[in-house]
């Protein structure tokens, strides 16, 4: 009888057409002339999710010649947070705003963006789901909030946060929300809401 983990490892296998995933064996001592430089993308898919991010992760963080697509996201790196197909001065604003906030540090400090979940990359960080999340409705809901009155956007912003299942308590003493992603992202929109309205 096989172990869950040789189950899940076949069915990983199986979702990257029986390409084999990364070994700690080969990560460590190059076996089977493994180059972590010129392995095919398709066999970081392939590696288990635990074995991604304990070690093989690390591969992707300096190649330059592979793209994560997830839910419609599109990401130049595995340590990438925000996706590259947003709306310009949502980009611009997150841009801008980077140097005043300590939430991609703490997202870079927890390992990769994405890990691999039987064939494809998925999320692996809440600022990414969060800040991904604001940028779409951003875009969706721009032309109203750039004319209406801003405590009608924060109500909008808190509905979405709180339907997506965010918690959104908000510090009165503080004016800020408690959650630190959730407080970059109401930054960013606001940010991204002022350079249009400038």
């Amino acid at each position: 009888m096989k172990t869950y983990n040789e189950f899940n490892a076949m069915i990983t296998e199986a979702a990257n057409g029986g390409v084999k995933g990364i070994t700690k064996d080969e990560w460590t001592h190059s076996g089977n002339g493994f180059d972590s430089k010129t392995a095919p993308i398709e066999r970081y898919l392939a590696t288990k999710s635990a074995d991604f991010k304990a070690f093989a992760w690390e591969g992707l963080k300096y190649r330059n010649d592979y793209k994560i697509k997830v839910d419609g996201f599109e990401f130049d790196n595995i340590m990438d947070v925000l996706a590259t197909n947003h709306d310009a001065d949502f980009l611009a604003a997150d841009k801008e705003m980077r140097r005043y906030t300590k939430v991609y540090g703490k997202a870079y400090d927890k390992g990769p963006s994405f890990v691999p979940k039987k064939g494809q990359w998925g999320m692996n960080t809440k600022l990414g789901t969060i800040i991904n999340m604001a940028g779409v409705e951003f875009a969706k809901n721009k032309n109203k909030w750039y004319k209406q009155d801003r405590s009608e956007t924060r109500k909008e912003f808190v509905d979405i946060m709180k339907r997506a299942g965010q918690k959104v308590d908000f510090n009165h003493t503080k004016e800020i929300y408690t959650d630190a992603n959730v407080q970059y992202a109401w930054e960013v929109i606001s940010r991204a809401i002022w350079r249009k309205q400038n």
